[in-house]
């Protein structure tokens, strides 16, 4: 019994004097708030997920078509097919048209292992699968810190994005847009960490990448500047390329798979700058009406909506469609891809000519490369949603490890694009594309500066 009143009043000590200690009370203050934080998002989430996550479906058809050996960029709905194919979005009259599948083939493969199962079930594991990347991605930026306070703020920005318009469109549309950001954050960590598996790892991360997203491989640039001190990562991202692509060549299917999709990704980007007289999509009368199939009923998740009304907001924040905005005139496509690539060229020459004049840190060079990539995105002749806003999550974890003090510009303006992202002030128009153009301005500040934070 005395032993037992002895551990009580060890136990009464030892909080007493913790809570005289104001940092622990705010860590303890701060959790709570992340737990709150995080127990609303999930709930909200898992609601959306009964909502129908609609591009998710043509990410299993494409993947069931290019598994049937069918080519699925120009696919159209035919009954006798039944409804293994069938995607109420998918509303081609004909196969001289564009069908709503989007993602690359070699995406369409990482589904394979999933496309058979019913549809509301990958609908599930997927809306997980979003929340794990996510748990991945804060693991693996906290661990390139030492500081307890940086692993906390990186915990808390994970958390917090969660909140943003960007995760709460990616979630709603099942899009594939985290996985991006994922492999993004596989190479940031996998070099930053010097070790070789990590190097080797960053470089499969690369190959990946840029095989989902093709005009990635302007992340490539700075590394060919500092070939010599990337040959590792370089020779094992480019080998892989190399190796996907003999499979390619030597495969009938999979050649016109990919002629196939280049062919419908160049009538996409002509619909989306309304030059296409014969847009994709065209309804045709007489469809079939489905109800419910694998799983999904229609009805019931237009309850969901009812019961829970969840406003999502999304933006086109394409340089096009701000351009159209402010003089009400269409920029040539010509011009636009002219003016991506003379800035991602001006850059280039701009940090060549730095990296002659002053050291930069391998995590600079890491976030040029990445903030190039989101350069030509946002000038990119495709519209992008609001969903696509995730891939900048990893840079923003990442950019705050770097700064020297918490009192800065470069600060400010990380927050800023963090708010921008949340809040949905309808007196400021174009809030969220506002809040991206914050976080590429802190990139570039932080790319070329000389005062910051040496990160291991």
């Amino acid at each position: 019994m005395a032993g037992r009143w002895q551990s009580m009043q060890n136990f009464l000590c030892t909080y007493h004097r913790n809570m005289k200690d104001p940092g622990k009370i705010i860590i303890i203050l701060n959790v709570i708030l992340l737990l709150v934080l995080l127990s609303h998002s999930i709930y909200r989430d898992i609601n959306l997920e009964k909502q129908y996550t609609a591009d998710l479906r043509n990410r299993i058809v494409g993947a069931r078509l290019q598994k049937d050996r069918k080519l699925p960029y120009n696919y159209y709905f035919q009954s006798a097919d039944g409804l293994r194919y069938f995607d109420i979005q998918n509303i081609n009259s004909d196969s001289s048209a564009a069908s709503n599948a989007t993602a690359s083939p070699f995406f369409h493969q990482l589904l394979l292992p999933i496309c058979e199962l019913q549809q509301a079930t990958i609908s599930k594991i997927w809306l997980w699968l979003q929340y794990f990347l996510l748990a991945c991605m804060i693991f693996m930026i906290s661990a390139m810190s030492s500081d307890a306070k940086e692993k906390l703020l990186v915990l808390n920005l994970g958390i917090i994005f969660t909140s943003t318009e960007a995760w709460k469109s990616l979630i709603k549309s099942g899009q594939l847009y985290l996985v991006v950001a994922f492999l993004i954050c596989c190479i940031i960590s996998g070099l930053m960490s010097n070790k070789k598996s990590g190097i080797v790892l960053a470089g499969i991360s690369a190959a990946a990448f840029v095989l989902i997203r093709p005009f990635g491989m302007v992340i490539f640039i700075p590394f060919m500047m500092l070939y010599k001190k990337n040959l590792l990562f370089l020779t094992v991202a480019f080998s892989g390329l190399i190796i996907y692509l003999l499979f390619v060549v030597n495969d009938p299917y999979e050649k016109s798979l990919y002629l196939n999709y280049a062919g419908r990704m160049k009538m996409h980007v002509l619909f989306h700058q309304n030059t296409l007289t014969n847009p994709p999509g065209i309804p045709k009368a007489g469809t079939l009406s489905v109800k419910k199939f694998e799983g999904i009923d229609f009805e019931e998740a237009d309850r969901q909506i009812n019961e829970h009304p969840i406003k999502v907001y999304s933006e086109s924040g394409n340089i096009f469609i701000l351009y159209y905005y402010i003089t009400h005139k269409k920029i040539p496509l010509a011009w636009l891809l002219f003016l991506s690539a003379g800035i991602v060229l001006s850059l280039t020459v701009y940090f060549y000519f730095y990296l002659k004049k002053y050291p930069v840190q391998k995590i600079q060079i890491l976030l040029f490369a990445f903030t190039m990539y989101m350069i030509i995105e946002l000038f990119g002749p495709v519209t992008r949603h609001q969903y696509n806003t995730v891939q900048w999550f990893p840079l923003i974890m990442t950019g705050f490890l770097v700064l020297p003090g918490w009192i800065s510009r470069i600060t400010f303006l990380l927050l800023a694009g963090l708010v921008l992202n949340i809040v949905n002030f309808q007196w400021l128009p174009m809030r969220h594309t506002l809040g991206e153009f914050c976080w590429m301005t802190s990139m570039i500040l932080i790319i070329f500066s000389s005062r910051l934070k040496e990160v291991a």
